[in-house]
């Protein structure tokens, strides 16, 4: 299951009911904390009392049959003929590491030439000795290896390089968890010198960054003609290799 965290805030005056249902048919279960089950035919009713937020958990059960992800429309209305009616939409993807959406990258020769990560370390991730020229160019360790962070904390991560020298390494959080790596979100890049070589990046957490689980990329490349430079998180480069793992961002 997935849960999303929600609040309803009542700002007037007066205590007021809502009806809180779900609009969606692809979920056999969704309950909001301990209200009980929720749809379109039995809503809860939600008391909320003047100038008070209502905080709760919403659990969204895996989807019916081989959709791997369930789309709901999540409906709050007043009991006095739904003068007053909000409405947000949200997706919950069910797969393995429970991510989607990510670029990735493929490559042509992968590790077979030397290029590869042979460590990665941060947190309570320490995941060492994986590197080899029959390893695969992209491991998705995301369900196995997570490390919390916390904003505006300052960090370093740890990269061992594989067999080569003068391979680019990189690594991106997904900081506002929009399944995209971009630019602002790269922790830094540096270049090897020698085989089995350990260098560090250092970075800070952002303030911005949105609490809760999301994803950690690391690649080691080796640039060839023609491709870009530096290290883009999701083009598919000749050689090299893409790890992912996850990460828990909380509060400062």
């Amino acid at each position: 299951s997935a849960t999303f965290p929600i609040t309803v805030t009542n700002n007037s005056n007066y205590q007021r009911t809502y009806s809180f249902f779900v609009n969606g048919t692809t979920n056999p279960g969704v309950t909001l904390s301990g209200y009980g089950g929720i749809n379109p035919v039995t809503p809860v009713s939600l008391t909320i009392a003047a100038n008070t937020t209502f905080t709760g958990n919403m659990v969204v059960g895996p989807p019916i049959g081989t959709d791997s992800i369930a789309d709901l429309e999540i409906i709050l209305s007043d009991n006095c003929g739904e003068e007053i009616t909000s409405s947000i939409t949200l997706s919950a993807y069910f797969g393995t590491g429970n991510f989607g959406g990510y670029c990735i990258p493929s490559s042509a020769n992968g590790t077979t030439d030397g290029d590869w990560i042979d460590g990665v370390q941060i947190g309570s991730i320490n995941n060492t000795g994986t590197g080899g020229i029959t390893g695969p160019s992209y491991t998705n360790y995301a369900a196995q290896y997570s490390t919390p962070l916390s904003r505006n904390a300052q960090k370093i991560i740890t990269i061992t390089s594989g067999a080569n020298a003068g391979v680019r390494f990189a690594a991106w959080i997904d900081y506002d968890r929009d399944g995209m790596f971009e630019a602002s979100e790269k922790l830094g890049e540096f270049e090897n010198s020698a085989a089995s070589e350990t260098q560090n990046i250092a970075f800070t957490v952002p303030m911005s960054a949105q609490v809760g689980s999301t994803i950690m990329r690391v690649r080691g490349i080796h640039l060839g003609i023609g491709e870009p430079a530096p290290v883009d998180p999701c083009y598919s480069y000749q050689t090299g290799e893409t790890e992912d793992y996850g990460v828990v961002i909380n509060a400062n």
